[in-house]
């Protein structure tokens, strides 16, 4: 099968177990990340009935992703990993591939709970959710202000997604907000404070917003 079904994981008790078996086997045979945290290898794999797996050759080297210290990382610890699961349907076992993102500092990082429950935490906003309407509001006005426009009445879409270090990136806003203020507007809104970014198991990683902020004035 090209493919797991939704229902079924490729590894005794799902993911967060055979990310923990990886960090444990890693750790215990010491074998190191990479020096950048960034590195990761998109690994494909075969999981067999016999629950037995094979790696499928990449004749690709160049590609994003393929970097080799993260392909060696998972050579030296995949042959340690015992509890795999073959696709069963029916009371009949396949073969099926698994296609999977190896990035060996974020694997040595995460912190997994024996009861293996995943635990993420939202990206934060220093002073909390209303401080951060307070200062996007701000910037808003002070600009619409400064070119005579007004927004009282109106609500303006504001995108963007905060990056794994924190800082806001991608930074979009509704059609309502004329184009000759966009520049003003990124400049203010890139020099808001650094965000405490999401968190996947103690791992950071970059998240996406999308919020409406309505103007009135009495």
């Amino acid at each position: 099968m090209d493919k797991y079904p939704p229902n079924m994981s490729f590894y005794d008790k799902g993911e967060l177990n055979f990310l923990k078996e990886l960090q444990s086997i890693a750790k215990d045979n010491g074998v190191k990340p990479c020096e950048s945290k960034t590195d990761f290898y998109k690994l494909a794999w075969i999981v067999y009935p016999d629950k037995t797996i094979k790696f499928i050759k990449d004749t690709d080297t160049v590609s994003a992703g393929k970097s080799r210290c993260a392909y060696d990382f998972a050579k030296k610890t995949f042959k340690y990993l015992k509890d795999w699961n073959p696709v069963i349907i029916n009371g009949k076992s396949y073969a099926a591939l698994v296609q999977y993102e190896i990035y060996p500092s974020d694997i040595l990082a995460y912190k997994i709970s024996d009861d293996l429950l995943p635990d993420f935490k939202q990206a934060e906003y220093p002073g909390g959710r209303d401080r951060l309407f307070r200062d996007m509001e701000r910037i808003v006005q002070n600009t619409m202000s400064k070119y005579q426009i007004n927004l009282n009445g109106e609500t303006v879409n504001l995108s963007f997604k905060v990056s794994k270090e924190g800082f806001m990136k991608d930074i979009k806003f509704s059609s309502n907000i004329p184009f000759r203020t966009i520049d003003d507007l990124l400049l203010d809104f890139k020099k808001l404070n650094k965000w405490k970014p999401a968190t996947k198991n103690g791992v950071p990683f970059e998240s996406s917003f999308n919020i409406p902020i309505s103007f009135r004035y009495y």
